[in-house]
């Protein structure tokens, strides 16, 4: 059976368009790009770091130019696909469109971190550490009876406890951008898939497994999810293929622009790069490949123009190396086209395979780890991030081991007895929260069935989600002037009013 398009690029959204005039799927694939670049989320990116916290370097990246440069990439890689694909068009019914198929990729591109809390990866990690910590003793503290209920709330718990950008990425763009209903920004169902990089849920990810070694998306969402396999005509537990294309443009951007940030700040020189680059292609064994010839020879070039300047042949280098790579990518894309329609491909940069143009990449990747990341410079601000981050979810604490009745009264609804009135401490921490969190808490927990006998462990799984979603669209400087004002650091005027 061959595998098309027709399904797969669609202009369905979860609620029908409140646009009038009629528009063709290129049309509904740029509004899909409008919506998102409009949106908060991708703002508050630009102050995120990409590697170094609260960096005072314009030049060097922030999320928000990080994934410009990936959306970049991505439109090109996409670009050169359809150049490949083009013989097939009809058949794979890709004709009027390209510009859609192209437009999904870059959306999905700008999309791919704008779930990631603030302090890079540590971030996580701080989330993921104080729930695995506390998590059990708050519900307990709320009086929450999950005796016969284990192996339920384990797998709730463990979207908190492996707590993932991913997921929290798919969260912000189908519920937490409330605007005007629960759909979000109501994306088609197409860009969602586009951006749905790991298929499983959390509890169920496999480290064996490329394509499900980390959760993509939490159980508030997994309807959705659900829902856009269905409506794609996609099989459960696939990859949408746009998903491939924006992946290996996240690979090849990162991977180069990290070290580009590093020269910036001069913590590495570019001599030492070049050398890791030349050895690991001879490692390789393969270093007779037409790609290693012309890698080997920019290298060479690279290094006899290094002066004062080392930025200046760098760029030169990192713009021909991206077009290798990115040719690689659509090629590869092309040549496992059928798997990648199936969803069932590993990722185009896979970390098994052998190809010479992975395992040069993979090489930056390792050297990028050994000599950038573990820096003074990447990890001083991380590490304190990661204090200020615990430090916030050690303050929200008295709203997460309260009773369901107390937390309800937060929200508005007086309780019978007065002893589970809400403390005045609870109203002040309360009061932090943003109100469209507080909207989307609500539509949640307000619709669980009273006789259902998770309905408790729902109901807090749900209050970790909102306490989770305010910590997550911090940005670094927010989240440090929240810590320090709740910690007593920093009092008088601030900006945490909304």
């Amino acid at each position: 059976m061959i595998l098309n398009y027709e399904h797969l690029i669609s202009a369905d959204r979860r609620r029908q368009s409140g646009v009038e005039e009629d528009r063709d799927i290129n049309q509904e694939s740029e509004s899909d790009r409008g919506r998102f670049i409009f949106s908060s989320p991708l703002r508050r990116l630009q102050q995120k770091a990409q590697v170094y916290s609260l960096e005072d370097n314009a030049a060097v990246r922030s999320r928000l130019t990080h994934s410009l440069e990936v959306s970049q990439l991505g439109r090109y890689i996409a670009q050169l696909i359809l150049k490949n694909l083009k013989p097939a068009a009809n058949e794979l019914k890709l004709v009027n469109r390209e510009v859609a198929f192209v437009n999904f990729v870059e959306t999905a591109c700008l999309m791919h971190d704008v779930g990631n809390p603030p302090f890079g990866h540590l971030g996580e990690y701080a989330i993921q550490k104080w729930f695995v910590e506390k998590a059990v003793a708050c519900i307990e503290k709320a009086k929450v009876n999950y005796t016969n209920h284990r192996p339920e709330l384990d797998r709730y718990l463990s979207e908190f406890m492996k707590f993932d950008g991913n997921c929290q990425g798919f969260r912000i763009v189908t519920r937490l951008q409330w605007n005007n209903d629960e759909y979000g920004l109501n994306l088609t169902y197409s860009q969602l898939a586009s951006y749905l990089k790991y298929v499983t849920h959390q509890s169920e990810a496999d480290k064996d497994n490329e394509i499900k070694k980390k959760g993509g998306y939490f159980l508030t969402e997994e309807q959705i999810v659900k829902e856009c396999w269905d409506k794609l005509g996609m099989a459960e537990n696939t990859r949408h293929p746009l998903v491939y294309i924006m992946e290996a443009a996240d690979d090849i951007a990162y991977s180069i622009s990290d070290i580009e940030d590093a020269l910036e700040k001069g913590l590495i020189q570019l001599e030492t790069f070049l050398d890791n680059v030349k050895q690991t292609i001879e490692k390789s064994g393969q270093q007779e490949t037409e790609f290693a010839n012309v890698v080997l020879e920019l290298v060479r070039k690279t290094q006899q123009e290094i002066g004062n300047n080392h930025l200046s042949p760098f760029t030169d280098f990192r713009t021909k190396l991206t077009r290798l790579l990115s040719n690689y990518a659509a090629k590869k894309y092309a040549s496992h086209h059928q798997d990648i329609l199936k969803g069932t491909n590993p990722p185009i940069f896979s970390d098994k395979s052998n190809d010479i143009e992975v395992l040069t990449l993979e090489g930056i990747k390792k050297f990028a780890i050994r000599e950038v990341y573990s820096t003074a410079a990447a990890s001083d601000n991380e590490l304190a991030g990661y204090s200020v981050l615990q430090g916030i979810l050690n303050h929200c604490e008295p709203l997460l081991s309260c009773n369901r009745i107390t937390f309800n009264h937060l929200c508005g609804v007086t309780p019978k007895e007065g002893s589970l009135k809400a403390s005045m401490l609870q109203k002040r921490l309360f009061a932090l929260l943003p109100k469209r969190y507080l909207t989307v808490y609500k539509s949640e927990a307000y619709k669980l069935d009273e006789g259902d006998p998770l309905s408790d462990i729902k109901e807090w799984v749900h209050r970790g989600h909102f306490i989770t979603d305010y910590l997550s669209g911090m940005t670094d400087d927010y989240a440090l002037e929240t810590f320090q004002l709740l910690s007593g650091i920093k009092v008088g005027r601030t900006n945490l009013t909304k």
